[in-house]
């Protein structure tokens, strides 16, 4: 009976050619990201971090920061949890929830921008139908409902944030755009 070659001592678990496969396979998603500012899906890529200063100035770094805010049923502004308000999807995927303006989005394609290049390629990108984009809707509805806030209003918040290395004190935010994704 044959047996395959198993690694050992001073044995390569892979060939060259697995090697190279291997290498392309997480280095090319990682370099469309990098180009794009779009990560290919499916792709294995690890996670980055935080959020990262988007520019110094001397002793400051400066960011942008987004919140989410509901409404109570009095019609006070209150800051909406990420990770309650998505429960049971996990909270990293708000970005690209957003992105879709919660399944409301039915824009036909996509535009990718090459970086330094001037080049944009438009793809075609799933339209959610009706039917799914008002079951979304009452998704989030019954979401905001839970967390007792008013199911009909949900606002992104996106500040500039300026902040000082030395102690970490927030000097200064500004709101760059307030977007309702209900309404």
């Amino acid at each position: 009976m044959d047996t395959l070659p198993r690694a050992g001592r001073g044995q390569a678990l892979f060939g060259w050619g697995g090697s190279l496969l291997l290498a392309a396979a997480l280095v090319t998603p990682f370099g469309l990201l990098e180009l794009t500012d779009h990560e290919p899906y499916p792709a294995v890529i690890f996670p980055g971090g935080g959020q990262f200063a988007a520019s110094l100035q001397g002793e400051r770094a400066v960011f942008l920061s987004s919140t989410l805010i509901g409404q109570s049923p009095t019609g006070d502004d209150v800051v909406v949890d990420r990770t309650e308000l998505l429960d049971p999807i996990p909270a990293s995927h708000l970005g690209g929830i957003i992105g879709t303006e919660f399944g409301q989005d039915t824009t036909p394609t996509q535009t990718i921008r090459v970086r330094k290049t001037g080049l944009a390629l438009e793809l075609p990108r799933h339209v959610p139908s009706a039917a799914d984009r008002q079951a979304a809707l009452r998704w989030v509805a019954a979401q905001l409902e839970a967390l007792g806030l008013r199911p009909d209003v949900l606002i992104m918040r996106t500040e500039r944030v300026t902040v000082d290395h030395a102690t970490g004190a927030v000097l200064e935010r500004e709101v760059v755009e307030e977007v309702d994704l209900l309404g």
